[in-house]
């Protein structure tokens, strides 16, 4: 009699046959099952109710399968389709879809073929007009399994960054019967090539070089969240933590926009070719006209940020797009001009007695990104601290008061204003700033050592600026590695961050205002796949 009654309720339910249901439309496919069915599955699996949460999901997969069973041909689950599809984008196995399917666990292979042909009219990508949208392009390289080894596939890629990630509106999938056509084929997932001719007269040209307000006194640059984040290595406190964890305890509170990542279809040509790039910026500018966009911001790295900016200047039909200069590269040159810099100081040394020495080279040069970072910040504490221990500084602060703020700011029991407002930490502030110009006055050596620890807390600006999203510091720290660059004989990074830094100080004639504002306040030019 039970049985029955769910069989009717479930001949009964009436499912949209004309689009593909989404897992989010449906709260995880729960809305697909008739109310008698989930509560028998309920009373089945989990008669105590101890286990909701599991059992839900379990409740769900043997749900579709047994509405899957009873209408084959006028039901389509989300979930079946979706474990189909996952086997095979990444196992490629028919046999094994068909072997689930066949005791519907799985949607069967014609339903994956389906889907795939179904998708390819509505790929398009669409970005949301209330969000601000930018694109990245760079290298793209695999190694082709060949027997020569020599067929590497080189070429461009490229993304589309949605800010704020909800604002992306996805159209429907419509279910197609129809093989799409060849015409439709042809073009897909293709940008067109657009072959560039070199212009008689460099774009660059036009360019007027304008002075840039660079300060020659070297003052610390750090923050006062970073000198209590200091503190609790100088002082040897438990409650110390990396930068890195203190700085994400400080800004817990801070809402930050995470952004949603388009994938691009390739350029098959030589990235560095003219032509190419051309391709790229057209291929974005008009993504940003169907979607009636404003601006279009293109971030490459520095090599093709070097064309692409002479491309664009070049050009009077490249008028919404915005070239940037990737600020991963940038910060790994950085890293590299404080490693030739600091040659010959004994900072290899150093890092030599924690760190292999194979590494040591690479960190040294800025390839090994995560170590390098790693072993300047333990540099800079291992200074600091050696410097205080030699004054006394520390005995003319209040100590304790030092102790009492530090540990607020761990446990998020101050706010930002009252840190940077506290008088004991202004004045703990000066005196550091006392002890590093006395050292630096004594000899060429110390003069060397200091401006080693301005260095890196420059960089920690920079990934403060990246990973907060705010644009003044991004511009002041680009501006301050630019001596930094000439000095270690970094020229194509030099000039490039001097052109971008120009560029970016005058934005806000060529940007509209409400994408100014997002992009500079809201702290839209950062891109986070994490909130």
């Amino acid at each position: 009699m039970a049985a029955s009654i769910i069989l009717d309720d479930i001949r009964l339910s009436i499912y949209d046959l004309t689009e593909y249901p989404t897992m989010k439309d449906t709260e995880n496919g729960n809305t697909l099952i008739p109310d008698s069915l989930k509560r028998f599955l309920q009373k089945l699996l989990d008669p105590k109710n101890k286990q909701s949460r599991v059992v839900n999901r379990r409740c769900t997969a043997i749900a579709h399968s047994i509405i899957s069973t009873c209408r084959p041909r006028s039901f389509s689950s989300p979930l079946l389709l979706a474990i189909a599809l996952y086997i095979h984008r990444n196992y490629a196995s028919r046999e094994l879809i068909d072997i689930l399917s066949s005791i519907t666990f799985a949607d069967d292979y014609k339903g994956v073929q389906r889907f795939e042909n179904s998708l390819i009219p509505t790929c398009e990508p669409s970005y949301g007009l209330n969000g601000f949208t930018q694109f990245v392009f760079d290298n793209a390289d695999f190694n082709v399994a060949t027997l020569t080894g020599h067929n590497t596939f080189h070429a461009m890629g490229g993304i589309a960054c949605v800010t704020p990630y909800g604002t992306v509106d996805k159209s429907p999938i419509k279910r197609t019967a129809k093989a799409p056509s060849k015409e439709l084929l042809g073009t897909f997932a293709q940008i067109p090539i657009k072959t560039y001719s070199k212009p008689p007269v460099p774009g660059l040209q036009c360019v007027t070089v304008e002075s840039l307000n660079i300060s020659d006194s070297q003052i610390l640059q750090a923050t006062a969240f970073d000198l209590v984040w200091m503190l609790g290595y100088v002082l040897n406190l438990s409650s110390r933590v990396p930068w890195s964890g203190f700085m994400k305890t400080v800004v817990r509170n801070v809402e930050f926009h995470t952004s949603r990542i388009e994938t691009l279809p390739f350029i098959n040509l030589d990235p560095s070719n003219p032509s190419t790039i051309h391709s790229a910026l057209c291929f974005a500018q008009e993504q940003s006209e169907k979607h009636d966009l404003k601006i279009c911001p293109v971030t490459f790295a520095q090599p093709l940020f070097q064309k692409a900016s002479e491309i664009v200047a070049a050009s009077n039909d490249l008028d919404r797009v915005i070239v940037r200069l990737g600020g991963f590269h940038l910060l790994m040159s950085y890293l590299g001009s404080i490693g030739n810099i600091m040659s010959g100081s004994g900072l290899a040394e150093l890092w030599g007695r924690v760190y292999a020495n194979g590494s040591v080279v690479h960190m040294l040069t800025g390839h090994a990104y995560s170590r390098a970072v790693r072993a300047h910040i333990l540099s800079l504490l291992a200074l600091i601290s050696i410097l205080l221990e030699k004054s006394d500084s520390l005995n003319q602060t209040d100590r304790e008061h030092l102790v009492c703020v530090h540990d607020n700011t761990i446990h998020q029991d101050v706010g930002t204003a009252n840190v940077e407002e506290d008088e004991i930490v202004t004045q703990f502030h000066q005196l550091l700033s006392q002890q590093l110009d006395q050292a630096a006055s004594h000899s060429r050596t110390g003069k060397l050592w200091v401006q080693y620890v301005h260095q890196v807390i420059l960089m920690l600006n920079f990934v403060r600026a990246e990973r907060t999203g705010d644009w003044k510091l991004h511009l002041h720290s680009v501006r301050e590695m630019i001596p930094h660059f000439h000095a270690a004989g970094h020229l194509p990074y030099a000039k490039s961050a001097r052109l971008y830094l120009q560029q970016m100080e005058s934005i806000n004639k060529v940007m509209p205002p409400d994408e100014y504002s997002l992009f500079t306040d809201k702290g839209y030019f950062t891109i986070r796949r994490a909130n």
